[in-house]
Protein backbone atom coordinates (compact mmCIF):
# COMPACT_ATOMS: atom_id res chain seq x y z
CA UNK A 1 0.00 0.00 0.00
CA UNK A 2 3.07 2.48 0.37
CA UNK A 3 3.68 1.94 -2.82
CA UNK A 4 0.17 2.49 -4.70
CA UNK A 5 -0.11 5.43 -2.29
CA UNK A 6 3.06 7.01 -3.06
CA UNK A 7 2.77 7.08 -6.94
CA UNK A 8 -0.33 8.84 -6.52
CA UNK A 9 1.27 11.81 -4.50
CA UNK A 10 4.09 11.63 -6.64
CA UNK A 11 1.75 12.25 -9.78
CA UNK A 12 -0.27 14.79 -7.85
CA UNK A 13 2.72 16.39 -7.30
CA UNK A 14 4.27 16.20 -10.79
CA UNK A 15 0.77 17.79 -11.70
CA UNK A 16 1.26 20.70 -9.99
CA UNK A 17 4.92 21.31 -10.93
CA UNK A 18 3.14 21.03 -14.73
CA UNK A 19 0.85 23.11 -14.47
CA UNK A 20 2.50 25.68 -12.61
CA UNK A 21 6.10 25.60 -15.53
CA UNK A 22 3.22 25.83 -18.00
CA UNK A 23 2.12 29.21 -17.33
CA UNK A 24 3.20 32.14 -19.49
CA UNK A 25 5.78 32.28 -22.79
CA UNK A 26 9.01 31.54 -22.94
CA UNK A 27 11.76 34.27 -23.93
CA UNK A 28 12.25 31.60 -26.59
CA UNK A 29 8.70 32.29 -27.72
CA UNK A 30 8.56 35.63 -26.94
CA UNK A 31 11.41 36.53 -28.81
CA UNK A 32 10.05 34.87 -32.21
CA UNK A 33 6.91 37.01 -31.72
CA UNK A 34 9.52 40.32 -31.96
CA UNK A 35 10.85 39.37 -34.40
CA UNK A 36 8.43 38.36 -36.84
CA UNK A 37 6.86 41.85 -35.62
CA UNK A 38 10.17 43.46 -36.22
CA UNK A 39 9.95 42.24 -39.83
CA UNK A 40 6.59 42.79 -40.83
CA UNK A 41 6.78 47.16 -39.44
CA UNK A 42 10.05 47.16 -41.60
CA UNK A 43 8.28 46.16 -44.51
CA UNK A 44 5.36 48.30 -43.96
CA UNK A 45 6.70 51.64 -43.10
CA UNK A 46 7.73 52.49 -46.20
CA UNK A 47 4.39 52.02 -47.95
CA UNK A 48 2.91 54.22 -45.19
CA UNK A 49 5.05 57.07 -46.06
CA UNK A 50 4.45 56.69 -49.65
CA UNK A 51 0.95 56.84 -48.32
CA UNK A 52 1.03 60.00 -45.91
CA UNK A 53 2.41 61.70 -49.26
CA UNK A 54 0.05 60.70 -51.54
CA UNK A 55 -2.82 62.32 -49.15
CA UNK A 56 -1.05 65.30 -48.63
CA UNK A 57 -0.89 65.92 -51.97
CA UNK A 58 -4.61 65.00 -52.78
CA UNK A 59 -5.51 67.16 -49.77
CA UNK A 60 -3.62 69.84 -51.29
CA UNK A 61 -4.79 69.37 -54.60
CA UNK A 62 -7.82 69.67 -53.07
CA UNK A 63 -7.61 72.80 -51.35
CA UNK A 64 -6.50 74.51 -54.59
CA UNK A 65 -9.90 73.35 -56.51
CA UNK A 66 -11.73 75.14 -53.12
CA UNK A 67 -9.71 77.97 -52.82
CA UNK A 68 -10.22 78.61 -56.27
CA UNK A 69 -13.89 78.29 -56.24
CA UNK A 70 -14.31 80.20 -52.91
CA UNK A 71 -12.67 83.15 -55.02
CA UNK A 72 -14.26 83.25 -57.81
CA UNK A 73 -17.66 83.09 -55.23
CA UNK A 74 -16.23 85.87 -53.56
CA UNK A 75 -15.82 88.15 -56.33
CA UNK A 76 -19.30 87.97 -57.43
CA UNK A 77 -20.56 88.57 -54.65
CA UNK A 78 -18.57 91.06 -53.44
CA UNK A 79 -18.38 92.90 -57.03
CA UNK A 80 -14.48 93.38 -57.00
CA UNK A 81 -11.33 91.30 -57.78
CA UNK A 82 -10.33 87.88 -55.33
CA UNK A 83 -6.90 85.92 -56.29
CA UNK A 84 -5.41 82.45 -55.76
CA UNK A 85 -1.79 83.33 -55.27
CA UNK A 86 1.29 80.87 -54.85
CA UNK A 87 4.41 82.11 -53.21
CA UNK A 88 6.88 79.20 -53.76
CA UNK A 89 9.93 80.54 -51.41
CA UNK A 90 7.49 80.97 -48.49
CA UNK A 91 5.67 77.71 -49.81
CA UNK A 92 2.07 79.41 -49.24
CA UNK A 93 -0.92 79.50 -51.26
CA UNK A 94 -2.73 82.50 -50.16
CA UNK A 95 -6.31 83.46 -50.88
CA UNK A 96 -6.65 87.75 -51.04
CA UNK A 97 -9.27 89.73 -51.93
CA UNK A 98 -8.17 93.33 -53.74
CA UNK A 99 -9.33 96.93 -52.32
CA UNK A 100 -8.62 100.63 -53.06
CA UNK A 101 -6.65 102.19 -50.33
CA UNK A 102 -6.66 105.97 -50.30
CA UNK A 103 -3.80 107.53 -49.02
CA UNK A 104 -3.39 110.73 -47.03
CA UNK A 105 -3.40 112.97 -50.29
CA UNK A 106 -5.84 110.97 -51.42
CA UNK A 107 -4.28 109.12 -54.30
CA UNK A 108 -5.57 105.54 -54.74
CA UNK A 109 -4.00 102.66 -54.88
CA UNK A 110 -4.72 98.49 -55.51
CA UNK A 111 -3.88 96.33 -52.17
CA UNK A 112 -4.35 92.91 -51.58
CA UNK A 113 -5.87 91.36 -48.40
CA UNK A 114 -4.90 87.03 -47.51
CA UNK A 115 -8.06 86.07 -46.01
CA UNK A 116 -6.82 82.43 -46.24
CA UNK A 117 -3.20 80.58 -46.24
CA UNK A 118 -2.41 76.98 -46.82
CA UNK A 119 1.06 75.42 -46.81
CA UNK A 120 2.13 73.78 -49.66
CA UNK A 121 3.33 70.40 -48.27
CA UNK A 122 7.25 69.74 -48.62
CA UNK A 123 6.71 66.86 -50.59
CA UNK A 124 5.28 68.93 -53.65
CA UNK A 125 6.91 70.96 -56.30
CA UNK A 126 4.85 73.68 -58.52
CA UNK A 127 6.05 74.94 -61.66
CA UNK A 128 4.42 77.66 -63.63
CA UNK A 129 3.68 76.97 -67.27
CA UNK A 130 4.00 80.54 -68.83
CA UNK A 131 1.78 81.85 -66.46
CA UNK A 132 2.04 83.97 -63.44
CA UNK A 133 1.88 82.76 -59.68
CA UNK A 134 -1.98 83.72 -59.27
CA UNK A 135 -5.03 83.82 -60.85
CA UNK A 136 -7.33 86.39 -60.30
CA UNK A 137 -10.98 86.18 -60.32
CA UNK A 138 -13.58 88.83 -61.65
CA UNK A 139 -16.43 90.22 -60.28
CA UNK A 140 -18.17 88.90 -63.76
CA UNK A 141 -17.47 85.44 -63.38
CA UNK A 142 -13.94 84.97 -65.39
CA UNK A 143 -10.91 84.81 -64.37
CA UNK A 144 -7.15 85.45 -65.77
CA UNK A 145 -4.90 82.33 -67.02
CA UNK A 146 -3.45 80.09 -64.48
CA UNK A 147 -1.12 76.92 -65.94
CA UNK A 148 0.82 75.34 -63.66
CA UNK A 149 2.40 71.37 -63.01
CA UNK A 150 2.27 69.94 -59.89
CA UNK A 151 4.51 67.47 -58.73
CA UNK A 152 3.98 65.14 -55.27
CA UNK A 153 6.91 62.88 -54.15
CA UNK A 154 5.71 59.51 -55.56
CA UNK A 155 6.46 61.06 -59.45
CA UNK A 156 2.53 61.81 -60.22
CA UNK A 157 2.27 64.77 -62.00
CA UNK A 158 -1.03 67.05 -62.29
CA UNK A 159 -2.00 69.99 -64.37
CA UNK A 160 -4.16 73.24 -62.99
CA UNK A 161 -5.53 75.13 -65.65
CA UNK A 162 -8.22 78.02 -65.22
CA UNK A 163 -10.85 78.30 -67.79
CA UNK A 164 -10.46 81.59 -68.52
CA UNK A 165 -14.32 82.27 -70.16
CA UNK A 166 -16.07 80.96 -66.99
CA UNK A 167 -13.32 80.94 -64.46
CA UNK A 168 -13.63 77.34 -63.18
CA UNK A 169 -10.06 76.20 -62.32
CA UNK A 170 -9.24 72.53 -64.12
CA UNK A 171 -7.08 69.82 -62.08
CA UNK A 172 -6.14 66.86 -63.95
CA UNK A 173 -3.64 63.98 -63.24
CA UNK A 174 -1.11 63.83 -66.04
CA UNK A 175 -0.50 60.56 -67.66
Amino acid sequence: MLQASSPRKSGKTDMVLISRRRYGFTLLELLFVVVISAILVSAAVPKLKNSISSLALQNFLSDISAFSKYAQMKAINSGSWSRVRFDRPKRTMFLENRFVAKDSLGAQSEQWRVERTRRIPGKVSIDFVESEDNVVFYPDGTSSEISLRIKGNDLSEFSVVAEVSCGRVIVEQEP
